[in-house]
């Protein structure tokens, strides 16, 4: 025997219904499968963004003056070929054929400027600036996502700001292209 969820009458233990008050006794996953996959399929993707997203390498740090504002600037602790990229470029490659642009950019250190969109943390806290391409008259809505190791260069930026970053390219999901291990060079 059991107590009702709602009326709180004792009932059989497997009853899904009250014999009473007709209230479901089942748990909130039964009484809802299709919101449930829903869920459980989100939570998949977080899951496997956040652990694209959290790879890391080790690297030191510097300061850097500008005229408004003082920026961290990190520097690599190996010299690796930084490859120079137009942002428009980028974006064109991924929205034409990312199967070939995964290719070419895949675990490559990539430098490129673009304008800040967002400045936040994702969902397992790791700070990331959300880049849209220089201004131009085309323009796809794909965009890119900076993964930093700390918030410490991010916290001077503003979003519709111009910046230049470094970082290795790690693929492209849902239209949004992955860079980890970021640095704001200027």
């Amino acid at each position: 025997m059991k107590l009702c969820k709602s009326c709180k009458t004792e009932i059989d233990a497997k009853a899904t219904r009250c014999p009473h008050c007709q209230a479901d006794q089942r748990p909130w996953p039964k009484k809802h499968p299709i919101l449930t996959g829903i869920l459980v399929i989100v939570l998949v993707f977080v899951v496997l963004g956040a652990i694209g997203g959290g790879k890391g390498s080790s690297s030191s740090s510097s300061s850097v003056s500008g005229a408004a504002n003082s920026v961290q600037v990190q520097q690599p602790t190996t010299p690796e070929a930084v490859q120079q990229v137009d942002v428009n470029a980028l974006i064109k490659d991924f929205d034409t054929n990312q199967l070939a642009a995964v290719d070419k950019y895949k675990d490559k250190t990539v430098q490129f400027t673009a304008y800040v969109k967002n400045i936040s943390k994702d969902i397992m806290g790791s700070p990331f600036l959300s880049l849209e391409p220089v201004k131009t008259d085309f323009y796809s809505g794909t965009h890119i996502q900076c993964v930093f190791k700390d918030d410490t260069q991010l916290k001077s930026l503003v979003n519709g700001q111009s910046v230049t970053v470094r970082g290795k390219s790690s693929g492209m999901t849902i239209g949004i292209i992955s860079v980890d291990d970021c640095q704001v060079i200027k």
